[in-house]
């Protein structure tokens, strides 16, 4: 995929859905009903949905995203659930059968899905993160990490804009073809 892509989609805001027509989706795609919560997210518009057969996230992003991208982390969170001792949420089915909707609001493209709320306090929610709190978050991230790597997915191919790989590219894309001045000036010792 473009570097140019990618930059486009992360500039993007997250989708204009009302709580009122995830409610409405919930509802007629997945037979739920309850209070939904805002959660906060850099691209998506994601929901705590308190129901009467428990919590769960729904998860609306922009139809910019293709489906095969969004697929590859519902087999992520599979290959975690059956190979690594970390919790993550099952992806759940909707009426349908699929665990992944294309849905349309204003005429803008969306895709919808529904996983389980696992329940715990938000980073986002402590003043502090304490040297525990880092290092059990790096421990977690490396065994996640080693954990994916018997990952096999076509959507695992995309780069991200931030991909330590490939700064160049970036620097490159960003300062309009004055990257190697730009990396240069950057450059320590």
């Amino acid at each position: 995929m473009p570097l140019a892509t990618l930059i486009h989609r992360a500039s993007l805001p997250s989708p204009q859905v009302s709580a009122a027509q995830a409610r409405q989706w919930l509802a007629e795609h997945y037979g739920l009903s309850g209070t939904l919560q805002a959660l906060g997210s850099q691209q998506d518009l994601n929901f705590r949905v308190d129901s009467q057969r428990g919590r769960f996230v729904l998860k609306i992003c922009r139809g910019d995203y293709a489906l095969v991208e969004l697929q590859a982390q519902h087999a992520g969170l599979k290959y975690l659930a059956e190979h690594a001792v970390v919790t993550v949420p099952r992806v759940i089915a909707a009426n349908n059968s699929e665990d992944l909707l294309s849905l349309e609001v204003g005429g803008e493209a969306v895709h919808v899905r529904l996983l389980d709320y696992i329940e715990g306090q938000p980073l986002t929610h402590l003043d502090h993160l304490g040297r525990d709190v880092v290092a059990g978050f790096g421990r977690l991230c490396g065994e996640m990490d080693l954990a994916l790597a018997g990952v096999d997915h076509p959507g695992l191919g995309r780069r991200l804009p931030g991909d330590a790989r490939t700064p160049l590219s970036l620097i490159h894309h960003l300062f309009r073809g004055r990257g190697v001045e730009v990396a240069g000036d950057c450059r320590v010792g």
